[in-house]
């Protein structure tokens, strides 16, 4: 999923009304509840502001070993 679409879907939420039907959620739903909508509010802010790249979460940084001694020397004739 891209981040401009979990923003969407997020910050629907957050004003209360269902991303999928565009339904207003009734005042009892949890998604109602003051801590919910202001968690959906700190993660929309997160996603507009990028904090969360899904591409560099997954990069992996690889290091190089020291010590082979052989990295990046010809081979010889007998191993050729």
């Amino acid at each position: 999923m891209d981040h401009t679409k979990a923003l969407n879907i997020v910050s629907t939420l957050a004003n209360g009304v269902n991303p999928l039907t565009g339904e207003v959620f009734a005042s009892d739903s949890p998604y109602q509840s003051p801590e919910i909508v202001r968690a959906l509010f700190v993660a929309a802010r997160a996603l507009e502001k990028g904090s969360l790249p899904a591409s560099s979460a997954s990069k992996e940084v690889r290091v190089r070993t020291p010590g082979l001694p052989n990295v990046g020397k010809p081979w010889s004739a007998e191993e050729d």
